[in-house]
């Protein structure tokens, strides 16, 4: 990944196809408009890891990891404080972001199964 994706991510955010935060990406996943992508920041912690990435698994939205920090996230974002996930509404700018994310840090659920109970 280079900084093409940093760059779509803040010309998303720019243009408000962006949510961002964990209670929020989680409404949005669940939302009427599902997110086409959700990114976490690489320190994200395991609980916030684990409540995105069932959340995406059960809705089936992809989930990637990003290999920046959630203060870098905040600062693409123009935030002062870190943020660990960033959701994209919009598809086809989620899709330029795809193509340039390694493969390897696509999320996937464990046992490829949808999350089972409540995400």
């Amino acid at each position: 990944m280079d900084n093409y994706v940093i760059r779509m991510l803040g010309l998303a955010h720019r243009a408000g196809k962006t949510v961002f935060g964990t209670a929020l990406v989680r409404d949005a996943v669940r939302g009427h408009k599902k997110p086409s992508l959700v990114l976490l920041a690489s320190d994200a912690s395991e609980n916030t890891k684990k409540r995105i990435s069932d959340s995406c698994t059960f809705y089936g939205v992809e989930l990637a990891r990003l290999d920046i920090s959630g203060e870098e996230l905040a600062k693409v974002l123009g935030k002062a404080s870190d943020v660990m996930c960033v959701a994209v509404t919009d598809e086809s700018m989620a899709n330029a972001m795809k193509e340039k994310i390694d493969e390897t840090m696509f999320i996937k659920a464990d046992n490829g199964e949808s999350a089972g109970g409540r995400a």
